[in-house]
C-alpha cells in the first residue's frame, strides 16, 4: 500500500474542527477527500480489517508484513485524525479499539447536532433574505449551501418550506413576480388538476407527500434567475415602449404616477405582452385619458369595418377587423343561494364595458348596473381579471416571439398580436380547442386553423385592423363549422370565401356574411339567433363576456377529441356540476366552462334553475344576519318608558364589603343610569323593586317597559309575576345578541373603563372598584351624551344643568380631622377620597391602614404628602372646653347631588353621639397588621382575642377588610387547615373534626400514653394544643381529617426535660435515586403508613415529663392533676429521635435490614438476588423489592411491631404525586395539585402564565428593598416570606427549573421590595402554566451523569452563583443552586469552584447507590463547559493566576486522579447546570427543562 509521505499539503489543505462543530460540514467532505488521497480511508471507514494469522503463536512472514504494513496505515490514519481533531475531543474516545471506531463515533457526536443548536440553524436559514443590491446568483449560491448544511446534520426541509424561504428570500422587486407565476401555476392546477403540466415537488423523509409547493425550488430559482438577468439587461438599454393607442395622439407616459410596478411588457390593461399600459391599443372604456381623446370614426356597437392598407389588391375583400373583447365585471349569471363571498375571486374581473345584459346576469355587488354611474377607475387599479393578467404574464415568459418567423422584411410586433388577439380569449385558445366568435362589424370570415380548411388557395395580403395594426392573410377557402342550436343537436354550415389568418387567435364568423348568404340573424335575450331562408332555427349562440362566442371541441377521425387522451366532452346540468364540484357557485363554473379553464364539460341550464336553491348550500353556508349599525324604533320620550338593564361580574376580586356583580338600569329617555352592588345575581330582583320604588316615590312615574337579555336573573317566576303584576312590558335581546341590548352593553364598556383608569392613576387597591365604580356612575350622568344631543343625563332628568365646580380627583389625599389621639396630639390623620356618599352630606374615605372605608365630614383637600394649612389649627390648651361634636364645621364645596339609588351604607345612630373606647394593644397590633399569624401569611389570619376585645373591633371596624384578608377567607372555603380549637368548632365540617380527636384519644390511650398524677412542686409543665389537617390524595381533594394531639415543645426545659433530639429522615435525592433505580429494574414499590408513629417510641430513663390536660378533653375532676407522659407525644423535642430508635431496631431484628451509611433513614438488606429496600421519611415508608414476595414479608413483619397503613403501591410521597407506567418502564413525580394549592392559596389562579420564572433583563438587588416609611408600610401585609417558602418546596422537590429563581429571591426576605414581590408572582405565573410537567424518569437508560455550571460573579456583590445536576435514566435525582462563599477572580476560578462542588455531591451519589444496589467501576462523568477549570483540574499549568486558590478547593484534582469523577467538555448550548445559575430566554429554560426530565 502506497502513500504519500508528505503531510505538508494535509495540514494545510484543511482547517481543523472547531470544538462546537460549526465547520463539522465542510471539514467532513474535505477531510475524507484528503484522506482518500492519503490512501488510509479505508481505516476510518472500517472495511479494512487487521489481519489475522492462521495461527495466531506461530504467524508466517507474509502474515507478519500483512500486520506491520496495517499497524502502520492504522498509525498513519490516527495520525491524521489527531491532527484535525481538538484535543477535548479526542480524548473522550482515545479508549476505543481503532481508528474506526473512533472515527463512528466523532461522526455521530457532530452529525447529531444538539436540539437547541439545529433549532436555530433551521430558524437561521427560514429567516434569510437576500442582500440589497448583491448579485441574485451568488445570493443564491448562498442558500444552496445553507441548504446543504442543514442536510449534512440531518435537518430536513420540506420543497414546500423551501419554496416559502425562497418567495421571502428574494428582494422586494421580484418576490411580487415570483408570488404572481406561484398564483398562476396553482390556480392552473384547481381548475385542471389532470392537465397541469407543473414539475411536482420531490420531498424525502416524513414530509414526502404532504408539502407539495406549486413551484419547486430549483424551478423557482430558475425563474428568478431569468427574470433578474433580464432587468439587469433592461436597465443598460429601456424599452422606449412607443406605440400608438387606438387612434389616439395622447403622449404613452404618465408623469408623476405612482403605484405598484408592472412586469416589463407586459400590459396590465388587456394581459397582452409587448406594450405597455399607457400604449395598450385596447385601453378600458372607463380610462380617465379616455375621455380627452379623440374617438376614433367607427359606429357604436363592438365593432367597426376594417380599412385595407394600401399595398392590398382592391378586390371583393375590403378588410377585416378584430376586436379585443371587454370584460364584464360579472358576466355569468349568478345562482340563486351563492353570495359573492363564496366564488373564486381570481375567476372576477373589473368591469370596463359599456354594454350590458339584464338577462345575463341580475344586479349583485359589483355588476354593471350599480357601477354605471360610479366615477371611472384609475388606470392600476385591476381594469382586468387577475387570471387573465397572469396568463398574459405566462404566455409572455413561455411564447415570446422569435426573430425569423415571419417572410415579410418587416415582422409583425408584439404589439399587434395583442392587438389582433384578445388575451381572454386568444391565451385561452388552442388547435384542439378552437373558438367561434360571431361579430356583427366583420366583413370576412376568418380562421387561422389551416386544418379545418375543407379547400384553400393560397394569396398573399396585408390587412390592416380599425387601431391601425396589420395582420397578414396567407390565403382563401370554404370550410364547415359546428354552430349550436340550444339544446339539439349543433347544425353544421358552410362558410364560404374563409379568409386564412394565422395570426389570429380564433375563428371569425361575419354575420354580415351570413346575411350575404340568405340567413338572418336576431340579438336579443343574451343570445345570437340564426334563422335560414325556410324560416327554422340553425343556430342559438349565448354571449358570453360580451361576446357571443362558442368555444369547442375540434373531434378526429377517431371520433375522440384531438389532443385528449381517450377524454370526452360530457353534457351537464348546472345542478349536476355543482353538486360535483363541491357545491362552488353556479356562476363560477359557468366562467370556468366558458373561459376554457376547464375542459370535458359542456353546460346546460337547469330545469327551473332560476328558483331552484340547494338545501345543502343553504344548511352549509348558513351565516349570522348583519346586526344594524343604527337603532330600529323610536327612542322613549318620557321618563320610565322604557329602562334597559343588565348585569356584570362576577368581578375576580371583591370589594370592601364583598360584593363581585352590579346591575345597572338606564332610563332610555333621559339616559340617567343607577348602579346597584350585589353579591349574588339573584339579588337583581330585589335591586329592580328598589329601583322601581325609587322612581315612583322621587319622580313619580312607573316603568312601562324592560329591556334585558335572556339572563337566568331577570326570568324567575318571582321577577315574571312581578312584571306582570305592574303591567311592565317585557322587551327581550335574541339569544346571542349582545347589540340588541346596545345601551346596557355600552355601560358597561364605558364605566369599567372609568374605573380601571382610576384604580391605576390613584394606585389604590382594586378591592375599592365598587367605590370607584359609583363615582363612575355620578360623573356618567353629568357628562354629555351623543343621545341626548350633548345634553348629560342629568340635565334630561332634572332639567337644569349640574353644577361640577370643586369636583375632586378619585382618590386624592385628604386630611381627615381627628381628635383620638390627645388635646396635644395629632388633629388630622392622611387619607384618600373615593366619593361623595349619596345618603347624606359627606364624604367618603379610604383609610389604607385599616382597610375600611368611612362617611367623614370634615375633611381637606391637599397635594400629596402635603398638609394645607387649617385656618384654626390653634392648639388646644389644658382646661379648654370640648367643642362639641354636632358643631358645624368647615366642608370643602360639595356639588348639589340628586338622590341616587344605590346599595345602602351603614347609617350611624341619630343624637348625641358617645366617645369611643380607645382599643387595646392587641386590637392596635391587628389593625396595623403586627399580630399575624407566623404560619399563615402576615394580614392574612389574626389570632384568637376575647370577647371584650372583639367587641372593641366591632366597634372599630365599620366596613370587611378585603385584600390579602379575602384571600386568607377564600382559602378556608378550599380546605385549608383550622388554627385552633375554637376555629374547627365554628367550621362546617366540625363533626370530622370532633371524631378526629377522639380517633386520636383513642390511639393516645391504646398506647399507654400517659397516666393522671400529681407533679412534684417547682416541675415544669409542658402544654399542648390541637393540631388538625385535611389530608389530600394525588388528585389535590380530601381524603381525610386528621386531628393531633401535639405538646408545645417551646415550653420544654434542655437539659431536664430533653438531652438529645437529632433524628435522621431520608433526603430528598436519596428517595428519587431509589425510585429511579426501582423503576429501572421493574422493583415492586409500596408505600405504607405508621399509625401515631411517635408513640412507638420509649423515653430514657432519665426523662420524665409533665404535661397539662388537653384542650376541650375533660380526663379528671381534680384540677391538680396533670398527665404524666409515658411515651413520646408529637411536638415533644425528643420524640422524632426516640421513634427512629425503635424504627431501626425493629427492622435491624425483624427484617435483618441495615442502615446506609451515607444516609441513616435509608434501610436496605441484599441476599442473593433479593433486595428490599425501604426509605423512611417519619411515619411514611416507602418500600422497593425485587419482587412481590419480598413486599408481603416487610409488611407482615411491620405489622407484628406496630399498626401500619397498607396504601398498596406507590401513588403520593411526600406531596408528590407518583405516576409509574411499568410497561414503558418510565416513573413520574408530579407537584400538580400542591402547585395548583398554593396559586389560590395567594389568589393567583387567574394570573396569566409566563414561559420564563424570571426575567434575563430585570436584575434584583439590594436596592430595590424599602427604603422610606411609606415603602415600607406598603410591603409590611405583603407574605413575601410565605411565598417564597411556599416556592422553595417546589424547588426541592420535582422544579428544578425555578431552583435559580427561588434561591435569588430567598436573598431578600428580610427587606422585600416591590420589584422582589413582583419577580415572585413571576414564578407563580410561571408554575401555572407549567403545573404539569413531571419529573419523569426512564424516557433513556443512562448511569449516573453530572453538569456542574457557575455564572461567572456577575451579581452585584462578585459573589458566583455555582449549580449542579445529577441525572439517572434522563431526569435529575439531585441538583443545587448555591451562591459561592468567596469573591473569584476569573470565570475560571469560579467554575473551579462550581466542579469541586459538584464531585462533593458526585462522592455521596456513588456511596449511595454502590451500596444500595452496584458499585461503580467507572469514574462518574462530571460535564463542565470551561476547558481552563478541566485542564485546571489534572495540572497546575496556570498557577501564576490560580495560586491563591484556597487548599480545599483542590480536593477536586485528588478526586480526578482517584478516578472517581472524569470530567468532560460540554458545550455551552448543551450545558444543562445554566439553568441553575442564570435567567434564560424562554427557548433555552423549554430545552434545559426537558433535558433534567421535565416532560
Amino acid at each position: 500500500m502506497s502513500s504519500s509521505t508528505s503531510l505538508a499539503d494535509f495540514v494545510n489543505a484543511i482547517d481543523k474542527l472547531e470544538v462546537r462543530g460549526k465547520n463539522w460540514v465542510s471539514f467532513k467532505r474535505h477531510f475524507i477527500i484528503a484522506v482518500r488521497q492519503k490512501e488510509v480511508w479505508d481505516h476510518f471507514d472500517g472495511t479494512t480489517a487487521c489481519p489475522v494469522p492462521a495461527d495466531v503463536d506461530k504467524p508466517t512472514a507474509a502474515e507478519t508484513k500483512a500486520i506491520k504494513d496495517w499497524n502502520k496505515a492504522e498509525n498513519t490514519a490516527m495520525y491524521l485524525l489527531s491532527l484535525k481533531i481538538p484535543e477535548a475531543i479526542l480524548s473522550k474516545y482515545e479508549s476505543l479499539d481503532n481508528v474506526a471506531l473512533m472515527w463512528s463515533k466523532i461522526s455521530d457526536e457532530f452529525q447529531q447536532k444538539s436540539l437547541l443548536y439545529r433549532t436555530n440553524l433551521r430558524a437561521d436559514f427560514m429567516n434569510m433574505r437576500a442582500t440589497s443590491g448583491a448579485d441574485l446568483h451568488a445570493e443564491f449560491d448562498r442558500v444552496r449551501a445553507a441548504y446543504d448544511e442543514l442536510l449534512n446534520v440531518g435537518i430536513t426541509i420540506s420543497n414546500g418550506e423551501y419554496s416559502s424561504m425562497l418567495v421571502s428570500f428574494l428582494p422586494p422587486e421580484l418576490s411580487a413576480f415570483i408570488s404572481q407565476l406561484s398564483a398562476t401555476a396553482k390556480l392552473s392546477q384547481r381548475l385542471n388538476p389532470v392537465q397541469t403540466t407543473a414539475t411536482p415537488a420531490v420531498t424525502t423523509g416524513a414530509a414526502a407527500g404532504i408539502d407539495k409547493p406549486v413551484i419547486t425550488p430549483d424551478l423557482l430559482m430558475e425563474l428568478a434567475l431569468d427574470e433578474w438577468d433580464r432587468r439587469q439587461l433592461d436597465r443598460k438599454a429601456k424599452d422606449p415602449g412607443v406605440a400608438a393607442a387606438a387612434q389616439s395622439s395622447e403622449k404613452p407616459k404618465s408623469k408623476g404616477r405612482t403605484g405598484p410596478k408592472k412586469p416589463v411588457r407586459v400590459c396590465w390593461t388587456c394581459g397582452g405582452t409587448g406594450h405597455r399600459q399607457a400604449v395598450c391599443p385596447s385601453p378600458s372604456t372607463d380610462d380617465k385619458k379616455s375621455k380627452d381623446a379623440p374617438k376614433p370614426p367607427a359606429p357604436a356597437g363592438t365593432g367597426a369595418v376594417a380599412v385595407p392598407s394600401p399595398i392590398a389588391k382592391a378586390d371583393e375583400i375590403a378588410g377585416a377587423w378584430v376586436s379585443a373583447p371587454a370584460v364584464n365585471d360579472n358576466p355569468l349569471a349568478c345562482d340563486a343561494w351563492s353570495d359573492d363571498e363564496s366564488s373564486m375571486p381570481e375567476l372576477q374581473s373589473v368591469s370596463d364595458s359599456t354594454e350590458s345584459s339584464k338577462n345575463d346576469c341580475p344586479p349583485c355587488r359589483g355588476s354593471p348596473a350599480e357601477t354605471a354611474n360610479s366615477p371611472p377607475l384609475p388606470p392600476h387599479s385591476d381594469p382586468v381579471p387577475l387570471s387573465v393578467r397572469l396568463a398574459g404574464i405566462a404566455t409572455w415568459l413561455e411564447e415570446l416571439p422569435r426573430l425569423g418567423e415571419h417572410e415579410e422584411a418587416a415582422p409583425i410586433d408584439v404589439t399587434t398580436a395583442a392587438a389582433v388577439m384578445p388575451p381572454s380569449v386568444a391565451n385561452a385558445a388552442s388547435p384542439s380547442q378552437p373558438i367561434d366568435l360571431y361579430d356583427s362589424g366583420a366583413s370576412h370570415h376568418m380562421s387561422p386553423h389551416r386544418q379545418d380548411f375543407a379547400s384553400l388557395s393560397e394569396t398573399k395580403m396585408t390587412l390592416n385592423a380599425a387601431n391601425q395594426q396589420t395582420f397578414r392573410a396567407e390565403g382563401v377557402g370554404e370550410m364547415v363549422i359546428p354552430v349550436p342550436n340550444g339544446t339539439t343537436a349543433d347544425t353544421n354550415i358552410r362558410l364560404k370565401d374563409v379568409l386564412y389568418t394565422p395570426e389570429v387567435g380564433y375563428n371569425l364568423i361575419s354575420v354580415g356574411r351570413i346575411d350575404d348568404a340568405g340567413y338572418s340573424t336576431t340579438f336579443s335575450d343574451g343570445h345570437c339567433v340564426i334563422v335560414d331562408p325556410e324560416g327554422s332555427t340553425v343556430g342559438k349562440i349565448p354571449k358570453t363576456g360580451g361576446l357571443y362566442l362558442v368555444r369547442r371541441e375540434r373531434i378526429d377521425d377517431a371520433g375522440a377529441p384531438a389532443g385528449a387522451a381517450a377524454s370526452k366532452v360530457e353534457v351537464l346540468t348546472e345542478m349536476e356540476a355543482h353538486r360535483r364540484f363541491a357545491h362552488i357557485p353556479i356562476r363560477a363554473i359557468r366562467e370556468l366552462v366558458a373561459r376554457g379553464f376547464i375542459t370535458g364539460v359542456k353546460l346546460v341550464p337547469s330545469p327551473d334553475s332560476e328558483t331552484q336553491a340547494c338545501e345543502a348550500c343553504i344548511r352549509a353556508k348558513s351565516t349570522r344576519k348583519p346586526v344594524p349599525k343604527q337603532r330600529e324604533g323610536e327612542r322613549a320620550d318620557a321618563l320610565g318608558d322604557e329602562t334597559h338593564s343588565d348585569t356584570w361580574g362576577p368581578a375576580r376580586v371583591a370589594t370592601l364589603g364583598g360584593r363581585k356583580y352590579y346591575i345597572s338600569f338606564t332610563d332610555d329617555a333621559t339616559r340617567f343610569s343607577t348602579v346597584y352592588l350585589m353579591w349574588k345575581k339573584s339579588e337583581a330582583f330585589d335591586c329592580y323593586v328598589s329601583y322601581e320604588a325609587w322612581l315612583e316615590t322621587h319622580e313619580g312615574v312607573r316603568i312601562r317597559a324592560l329591556n334585558i337579555d335572556r339572563g337566568g336573573e331577570y326570568l324567575s317566576d318571582e321577577f315574571i309575576a312581578h312584571l306582570d303584576a305592574r303591567g311592565v312590558e317585557l322587551k327581550l335581546s335574541v339569544h346571542d345578541t349582545h347589540e340588541h341590548a346596545g345601551v346596557s352593553e355600552r355601560l358597561n364598556r364605558t364605566v369599567m373603563e372609568k374605573v380601571r383608569v382610576m384604580l391605576i392613576v390613584s394606585g389604590l387597591p382594586r378591592f375599592l372598584w365598587g367605590e370607584a365604580l359609583m363615582h363612575a356612575i355620578w360623573l356618567k350622568n353629568r357628562t354629555s351624551t351623543k343621545a341626548l344631543n350633548g345634553r348629560t343625563p342629568y340635565e334630561a332628568l332634572t332639567g337644569s344643568p349640574p353644577d361640577m365646580s370643586g369636583v375632586p380627583v378619585w382618590g386624592s389625599q385628604v386630611w381627615v380631622h381627628d381628635t383620638s389621639t390627645g388635646k396635644v396630639g395629632e388633629r388630622a390623620i392622611a387619607a384618600r377620597w373615593v366619593g361623595f356618599d349619596h345618603q347624606s352630606k359627606g364624604h367618603r374615605v379610604y383609610w389604607p391602614e385599616r382597610r375600611t372605608v368611612t362617611v367623614e365630614r370634615n375633611v381637606r383637600f391637599a397635594a400629596p404628602n402635603l398638609p394645607a394649612p387649617f385656618a384654626d389649627d390653634d392648639a388646644e390648651l389644658e382646661g379648654e372646653e370640648d367643642e362639641p361634636e354636632d358643631k358645624p364645621a368647615s366642608l370643602e364645596p360639595v356639588p348639589t347631588t340628586a338622590p341616587e339609588p344605590t346599595v345602602k351604607p351603614a347609617v350611624e345612630p341619630a343624637g348625641r353621639t358617645t366617645r369611643m373606647r380607645r382599643p387595646s394593644q392587641k386590637v392596635r397590633d391587628i389593625q396595623e397588621g403586627r399580630a399575624a399569624d407566623t404560619k399563615l401569611p402576615r394580614g392574612v389570619l389574626v389570632q384568637e382575642i376575647g370577647e371584650e376585645e372583639e367587641k372593641a373591633v366591632e366597634d372599630l371596624l365599620t366596613e370587611e377588610v378585603s385584600g390579602i384578608a379575602m384571600a386568607a377567607a377564600q382559602a378556608k372555603e378550599e380546605g385549608l387547615d383550622p388554627l385552633s380549637l375554637a376555629e374547627a368548632r365554628r367550621r362546617p365540617e366540625w363533626p370530622r373534626w370532633e371524631q378526629a380527636m377522639r380517633e386520636e384519644l383513642s390511639a393516645l390511650e391504646k398506647h399507654g400514653t400517659w397516666r393522671l398524677e400529681r407533679p412534684p412542686p417547682g416541675t415544669n409543665i409542658v402544654d399542648n394544643k390541637w393540631v388538625f389537617h385535611a389530608k389530600k390524595d394525588a388528585s389535590g381533594n380530601v381524603s381525610g381529617y386528621r386531628a393531633r394531639l401535639v405538646a408545645r415543645g417551646f415550653s420544654q426545659i434542655p437539659g431536664q426535660d430533653f438531652f438529645n433530639t437529632y433524628a435522621p429522615i431520608a433526603r430528598t435525592p436519596s428517595m428519587c435515586t431509589v425510585l429511579a433505580f426501582a423503576n429501572r429494574e421493574d422493583f415492586e414499590i409500596h408505600q405504607v403508613d405508621v399509625k401515631s408513629a411517635y408513640l412507638n417510641g420509649e423515653f430514657d430513663d432519665n426523662e420524665v415529663i409533665y404535661m397539662s390536660m388537653p384542650p376541650g378533653v375533660q380526663l379528671s375532676d381534680d384540677p391538680t392533676r396533670v398527665l404524666r407522659l409515658l411515651r413520646p407525644l408529637y411536638g415533644l423535642c425528643q420524640s422524632a429521635r426516640h421513634w427512629h430508635k425503635k424504627l431501626r431496631r425493629v427492622l435491624e431484628e425483624l427484617l435483618s435490614m441495615k442502615a446506609c451509611d451515607v444516609d441513616q433513614a435509608v434501610f436496605y438488606r441484599i441476599e442473593g438476588t433479593d433486595l428490599i429496600i425501604i426509605v423512611a421519611h417519619v411515619d411514611d415508608l416507602t418500600i422497593a423489592a425485587s419482587c412481590m414476595a419480598l413486599i408481603v414479608e416487610v409488611k407482615t413483619k411491620l405489622r407484628e411491631a406496630f399498626e401500619i397503613l397498607d396504601e398498596g403501591e406507590i401513588h403520593w410521597i411526600l406531596g408528590f404525586a407518583v405516576i409509574r407506567d411499568r410497561a414503558a418502564r418510565t416513573l413520574s413525580l408530579s407537584q400538580t395539585a400542591y402547585i395548583e394549592a398554593i396559586i389560590r392559596r395567594y389568589g393567583l389562579e387567574d394570573a396569566k402564565p409566563l414561559s420564563m420564572p424570571m426575567d434575563p433583563h430585570v436584575q434584583l438587588t439590594a436596592e430595590q428593598s424599602p427604603k422610606t416609611t411609606a415603602e415600607v408600610a406598603e410591603m409590611r401585609n405583603v407574605p413575601y416570606r410565605e411565598v417564597v417558602g411556599s416556592l422553595q418546596y417546589a424547588s426541592m422537590g420535582t422544579r428544578p427549573d425555578i431552583t435559580y429563581a427561588v434561591s435569588v429571591l430567598s436573598r431578600f426576605l428580610e427587606n422585600p421590595g416591590r420589584t422582589h414581590w413582583e419577580a415572585c408572582k413571576r414564578v407563580f405565573r410561571y408554575l401555572a402554566g407549567t403545573k404539569h410537567l413531571r419529573l419523569t424518569y426512564g424516557a433513556k437508560e443512562v448511569d449516573l451523569v453530572g453538569f456542574t455550571d457557575a455564572d461567572g460573579s456577575m451579581h452585584d456583590d462578585r459573589r458566583a452563583v455555582s449549580g449542579y445536576a445529577f441525572l439517572i435514566d434522563g431526569a435529575a435525582v439531585s441538583w443545587a443552586s448555591k451562591k459561592q462563599e468567596l469573591i473569584s477572580l476569573s470565570t475560571t476560578e469560579s467554575k473551579y469552584v462550581a466542579i469541586t462542588h459538584a464531585a462533593k455531591e458526585a462522592i455521596w451519589l456513588r456511596s449511595l447507590i454502590g451500596q444500595l444496589f452496584t458499585p461503580f467501576v467507572d469514574a462518574t462523568p462530571l460535564h463542565s463547559d470551561n476547558q481552563s477549570a478541566i485542564a485546571l483540574t489534572k495540572d497546575h499549568q496556570y498557577h501564576a493566576r490560580t495560586k491563591h486558590i484556597d487548599i480545599r478547593f483542590h480536593f477536586i484534582c485528588w478526586i480526578v486522579e482517584d478516578k472517581k469523577v472524569k470530567l468532560v467538555y460540554c458545550p455551552t448550548e448543551d450545558m444543562v447546570a445554566d439553568i441553575l445559575t442564570k435567567a434564560l430566554p424562554s427557548p433555552k429554560v423549554k430545552h434545559f427543562a426537558a433535558s433534567l426530565g421535565l416532560l
